[in-house]
């Protein structure tokens, strides 16, 4: 599943801290890395933008091909391309033309997603990219964090869906490439602690809870059988709470090294499967995050999904 991977990169240090998780990908699964550099100029009078426009394409390709050759020289293979467009054009175009499988880029760590390196440009990405996205935190303090170790734990939440399950190949692919064990989380929201004055108990019920907590189960095992029967190490998690909160607790244990989600195609990043759970992770945690955005298929919920989607929910957020 993974034999082009694209880096775009901006001359930046902090562009080039995707490269340590882009080249143990690579080194995995033998896939080689596609390191992209836009060079873009505001049109000027003609005699100026061809000038300007000539020297930040050399300058771009001079800085790619520095890049390059330590990489090869780690026995990477390493293709480089200068589009001149701007950024997110750019790196879009060679998603397509080099059928690239992945994308890596970093983000700052101040502010989540609304302060990616690119700024709009992996909002752009996101959206409109038709390889899964990979993020990855700026942690200069740990940057061994940034790579993908042997034996990786790999969460993937899911929701009962089929949507959600668009994921799960991408995962798969990542746990057999790095011996790894797949982690399939599910949250149920706990009922609340207050009681509506018009009715006599809680909304939703303790019963309405048991009985999703129950489908919940059964279906983590269902899947957890099907994955096994393909030879991949499984191991589910259930637990009651907000998302965002849940999801980062898990990745606290320092077991896991990748969270892989599905996201929708409509608008990207602000309609991150779990509302805005994928922002959270990446701008409070340090666990790389994949985004694999769906056109396909539609929010389609399971029986399961459906029994809760009955009950209003809360936003998902951190205190």
């Amino acid at each position: 599943m993974y034999n082009a991977i694209l880096v775009p990169l901006d001359g930046s240090l902090l562009g080039e801290e995707a490269l340590p998780l882009a080249i143990s990908l690579a080194q995995a699964t033998k896939a080689k890395l596609i390191l992209v550099r836009s060079a873009w100029v505001l049109p000027l009078e003609q005699m100026r933008a061809s000038t300007l426009e000539r020297d930040a394409v050399e300058q771009a390709e001079t800085y790619l091909n520095e890049v390059s050759a330590r990489l090869e020289a780690q026995g990477i293979k390493v293709e480089t391309c200068v589009p001149f467009a701007p950024a997110d054009k750019g790196i879009l175009l060679e998603i397509t033309q080099r059928q690239a499988d992945l994308v890596v880029m970093s983000t700052h760590g101040r502010s989540g997603i609304k302060r990616l390196v690119f700024g709009s440009v992996a909002e752009a990405v996101v959206v409109h990219s038709a390889a899964p996205v990979l993020l990855v935190r700026s942690n200069r303090e740990h940057p061994e964090l940034a790579t993908v170790p042997q034996g990786v734990e790999i969460l993937t939440p899911l929701d009962g869906s089929v949507f959600a399950e668009t994921a799960l190949p991408y995962a798969e692919a990542l746990a057999k490439a790095f011996d790894g064990t797949l982690v399939l989380m599910r949250v149920v929201d706990l009922p609340p602690q207050w009681s509506d004055p018009l009715v006599s108990m809680p909304y939703p019920s303790q019963e309405v809870y048991d009985s999703l907590a129950a489908d919940t189960k059964t279906y983590l095992a269902t899947m957890r059988h099907q994955l096994e029967a393909k030879g991949l190490k499984v191991r589910t998690v259930f637990t009651a709470g907000m998302a965002a909160n849940c999801l980062l607790g898990e990745c606290d244990t320092d077991k896991i090294g990748l969270v892989v989600m599905a996201t929708h195609g409509r608008t990207g990043l602000s309609r991150t499967f779990f509302g805005s759970v994928a922002s959270n992770v990446l701008y409070h945690g340090h666990t790389p995050l994949m985004l694999v955005r769906s056109q396909e298929l539609g929010d389609t919920p399971s029986m399961m999904s459906a029994a809760e989607n009955e009950t209003p929910q809360p936003e998902p957020m951190l205190a």
